[in-house]
């Protein structure tokens, strides 16, 4: 059996919003990828998208973009990320508009054949295996505050709040 362990980067706060209004909001998807690759030192083949739509039929067309991208850490820990970009696109008589969502969580997944296997796990993790978790957690806490400051500068929007 796996046991796994789940850590949220910005507990309590699960997610974190950037809110954009102005021209051609959608403009900024190329620049979200180019930052990621570049904050948490991936390739753009990590980046998955898991959803990209459009809607064409309203007054101002609106999309929604979601990605994300899996780090691994160590042989036991990785960290996800999760973005999704939801917005309308300025049209003659509509500014446009963006929300950028920012989830990420450190998983980490042990294998136990037996119960005592499990116990001294919970022992190792609680005395050793926290204190690498922690080190992840601000190792990535810092890189977010990268991401989302890089993207509040490419939107021009006031600081973002973690």
């Amino acid at each position: 059996m796996n046991k796994i362990f789940k850590e949220e980067l910005f507990a309590p706060k699960k997610v974190v919003s950037i809110e954009y209004t102005g021209q051609n909001p959608f403009k900024f998807y190329g620049s979200i990828q180019k930052l990621l690759i570049n904050t948490f030192r991936v390739e753009g083949k990590d980046i998955s998208e898991t959803d990209f739509e459009w809607d064409l039929s309203g007054a101002a067309p609106e999309f929604l973009v979601k990605m994300s991208i899996k780090v691994g850490l160590d042989a036991y820990s990785s960290l996800k990320i999760i973005i999704q970009m939801h917005g309308r696109q300025s049209t003659k008589d509509f500014p446009g508009n963006l929300t950028l969502k920012f989830m990420a969580t450190i998983s980490s997944e042990f294998y136990c054949s037996t119960y005592l296997h499990e116990g001294i796990l919970v022992l190792y993790k609680k005395f050793f295996y926290d204190k690498l978790i922690e080190k992840y957690k601000e190792e990535n806490k810092r890189n977010s505050y990268i991401f989302l400051n890089g993207i509040r500068k490419i939107l021009k929007v006031k600081e973002v709040e973690i």
